[in-house]
């Protein structure tokens, strides 16, 4: 019996970017990529696995398929066995063991009831009959290999050829999500069963990197895959690693960079060390922080801050507001050269806004982005039914908007109307993104510290457009029975 894992996902066709080819019926696969690899486990994670029972040389017995199997396996076939033929062009069919398999001079012959059309002369025999109700197990392990994450075998059925492509992105995220992390180094173990027969031991797969990431993504108009956060870099910009953060770090409209720097609240900008990051740099990477005058010219702030040697996705804490700043600049360099090894990215820093509500949600990078939201002043109060509806007043629309709080079996269900006012295309875009987010958070404090999960009505967005700019305008959801404005700190 042989069962082979012959595609780990950082090899996966299916992974890679739009356009290319993915694996055919045929059981022919193109690997793509190779090498180190994070991948996107809200994208696809598959694994690839081949059962071969019996390696087979094909020959022709008149008017009939022969195989010649090297070794004496007679008591593996009987006469009449029900078999899957698989050969390099011409047979990939079931069919049967036609005459009493016979051994001699070290090989097992026997013929097969398909008929010989030409000679193809490698292949393989899985045998159907003898191997009832046959499936591949999978665990899911931590990287070392010693503590199980989910405890529980997965079993997966593969088609009469062998082939089984699984799709393992829900049990990643499933581990994720269930330890609130951004980034897990997770390792499969399998193992193939049959005629309930589940002495076989576990084969263990190469440990992966999963995040919270889509791939492809479309990042300044090129497609960004998850594991090119950290490459090989040679002081190329487009060799450099990228931040997991929606926003370019220029406005390719504006020429003024597209995330905000918000004063007085905590900043957070999130990037991946993967496991081959070592290999790639030398000396001890490290974070710095500038600030950038409008006049032009830098200066460094804080730092150096070391890059952490844990494979994880790193959280970093910008810790400079400098009031008279017009930006913050970062930048991950090598210690020993200054070579940059990150694009450097820019922060601007933004006004105070009156009624401020900073939103938090997971990017489609496995990074988050964060935005300060302003809701409007609470004016008058109506009762419609059960449904009770604040009328509200800013200068910032013409259209006054409306948060609302709904009675629902005896609870309050509330929701509020937030807006985002002034927003280039480039940001809009960017903002999107929180509309496939399934883990957005509001702060209560304005370090963070403290936040509560909410969802976004998606058939409650709106925007305007004026000179250019977008005045987006979107509905927080909250479980029954929470009040937002009881529980804010700011």
């Amino acid at each position: 019996m042989a069962l082979t894992l012959s595609v780990n996902p950082f090899d996966s066709a299916l992974l890679t970017e739009a356009g290319d080819k993915i694996q055919a019926e045929n059981l022919e696969f193109i690997v793509v990529n190779s090498g180190y690899a994070t991948i996107g486990a809200k994208g696809q994670v598959f694994y690839e696995f081949k059962r071969r029972d019996f390696e087979v040389t094909w020959s022709d017995n008149a008017t009939v398929l022969k195989a010649t199997i090297t070794g004496d396996v007679t008591s593996s076939f009987t006469n009449g066995d029900t078999i899957f033929l698989g050969a390099d062009t011409n047979y990939n069919e079931v069919g049967t063991v036609a005459s009493v398999p016979a051994f001699g001079s070290g090989v097992t012959t026997f013929d097969t009831s398909v008929t010989f059309v030409a000679i193809d002369t490698q292949g393989y025999i899985n045998n159907l009959s003898t191997h009832t109700n046959y499936r591949v197990e999978i665990q899911v392990w931590n990287d070392g290999v010693t503590t199980q994450l989910i405890n529980e075998a997965f079993e997966y059925v593969p088609k009469q050829s062998g082939f089984l492509n699984i799709d393992l992105s829900d049990l990643m995220l499933f581990i994720l999500r269930a330890n609130d992390i951004l980034s897990k180094y997770i390792a499969i173990k399998w193992r193939e069963v049959w005629n309930e027969d589940t002495t076989d031991v576990f084969n263990t797969a190469t440990s992966i990197q999963v995040v919270h990431g889509v791939k492809p993504q479309a990042i300044n108009g090129t497609f960004l895959s998850i594991n090119q956060t950290f490459v090989e870099f040679s002081g190329n910009a487009g060799t450099l690693g990228r931040w997991l953060t929606m926003f370019p770090s220029t406005d390719g409209l504006t020429g003024r960079a597209s995330k905000l720097l918000f004063k007085g609240w905590a900043n957070f900008m999130y990037y991946i060390v993967d496991d081959d990051f070592n290999t790639r740099t030398t000396g001890d990477p490290e974070t710095e922080e500038y600030s950038e005058a409008i006049t032009g010219g830098t200066a460094l702030l804080t730092g150096p801050t070391a890059v952490p040697a844990t494979v994880a996705i790193v959280e970093h804490e910008i810790t400079n507001n400098n009031d008279s700043a017009w930006a913050i600049q970062l930048q991950i360099k090598e210690d020993t050269t200054n070579t940059e090894v990150f694009e450097s990215y820019t922060l601007q820093n933004a006004e105070e806004i009156t009624n401020p509500l900073m939103v938090q949600w997971l990017n489609s990078l496995g990074g988050r982005d964060q935005w300060l939201f302003q809701y409007n002043q609470e004016v008058r109060e109506q009762i419609e039914g059960e449904i009770k509806s604040f009328s509200s007043h800013s200068e910032l629309f013409e259209d006054q908007p409306t948060r609302s709080i709904s009675t629902i079996n005896a609870e309050l269900m509330q929701s509020i109307s937030v807006q985002a006012p002034s927003l280039t295309r480039v940001q809009f875009n960017a903002m999107r993104d929180i509309f496939i987010s399934d883990d957005i958070d509001v702060w209560l404090k304005k370090d963070g510290s403290k936040k509560k999960g909410c969802i976004v009505d998606i058939k409650k967005m709106s925007y305007q457009t004026k000179h250019s700019l977008f005045d987006l305008s979107i509905v927080l959801e909250f479980e029954p029975g929470y009040d937002l404005f009881r529980n804010l700190e700011y």
